[in-house]
C-alpha cells in the first residue's frame, strides 16, 4: 500500500513537472506579447494625448492657428486673389497668421495667388490645383502648403472642380508627402477638398 501509495505520488509530482515545463515557453510567450501590447498601448496613449508628438520627432515646427495645429517647416502659402478676399479684416487675419507661423521657425513662400480655388484639371488655367502643381515644381523642397480663402464659389470656370482634379491633387500630395492645410475666413471649403486635406496630415483653419 506504501509502495503504491509511493508510485502514486511519484507519477503526479513527475507529471507536475513535466507540465511546468511545457508551460514555460507558453508563459514566455505570453509575457512577450503582454509586453509588446502594453508598449504599443501606451505608445498610442502618448500619441492621443501629445497630438504634437510628431512634430517633435521630427523636429518640425508648429504653430496655434485659431486653435488647430499647424505642423510644417517649408510652407508655401496659396492665397485667392478674388475681390472678395481684399477686405481689411481679412487681409490683417492672413497677416497675423502668417507672423504666427514665421515666429514658430517656419520658412514661408508664396505664389501669386489664385482668383479661385477649384480644383480641375481640364476648367481653368489659374486655379487651386494648377498653383499647387506650380508651387511643387518652383519649391521642391516644401512640405506644407497653406490655401487661404473665403471658399465664396462663382459661375467662373476657375472655381470649377471635379473628381479627376481631386484625384490628382491627393496623388500629388501623396507622392510628395506634402500636408495641405486650408484656411477659410467665410464658407467651409468643398467637403472633397476638406478629406484630402485631412488625409494629407494638414487640417481646417477657421
Amino acid at each position: 500500500m506504501k509502495e503504491l501509495s509511493f508510485r502514486i505520488g511519484g507519477i503526479t509530482r513527475s507529471r507536475r513537472r513535466e507540465l511546468r515545463r511545457r508551460a514555460r515557453p507558453a508563459s514566455a510567450a505570453a509575457r512577450t506579447w503582454a509586453w509588446l501590447l502594453a508598449g504599443g498601448a501606451a505608445l498610442y496613449g502618448i500619441g492621443l494625448v501629445l497630438p504634437g508628438l510628431e512634430a517633435i520627432i521630427t523636429n518640425r515646427p508648429r504653430a496655434d492657428l485659431h486653435g488647430e495645429r499647424f505642423v510644417g517647416k517649408r510652407v508655401v502659402l496659396v492665397r485667392d486673389v478674388s475681390g472678395s478676399m481684399r477686405e481689411l479684416a481679412v487681409q490683417a487675419n492672413l497677416k497675423e497668421q502668417v507672423e504666427k507661423l514665421e515666429a514658430a521657425g517656419m520658412t514661408l513662400y508664396k505664389t501669386d495667388g489664385a482668383p479661385g480655388f477649384g480644383v480641375s484639371d481640364a476648367n481653368s488655367s489659374n486655379n487651386l490645383l494648377r498653383q499647387i502643381e506650380k508651387a511643387m515644381r518652383q519649391y521642391p523642397d516644401l512640405d506644407t502648403i497653406y490655401a487661404f480663402s473665403d471658399f465664396e464659389t462663382t459661375p467662373d470656370a476657375y472655381w470649377a472642380s471635379d473628381e479627376a482634379g481631386y484625384s490628382r491633387l491627393a496623388r500629388l500630395l501623396a507622392e510628395r508627402g506634402v500636408r495641405l492645410y486650408l484656411g477659410t475666413v467665410k464658407y467651409p471649403p468643398p467637403a472633397e477638398l476638406a478629406v484630402i486635406a485631412r488625409s494629407s496630415g494638414g487640417n481646417l483653419i477657421k
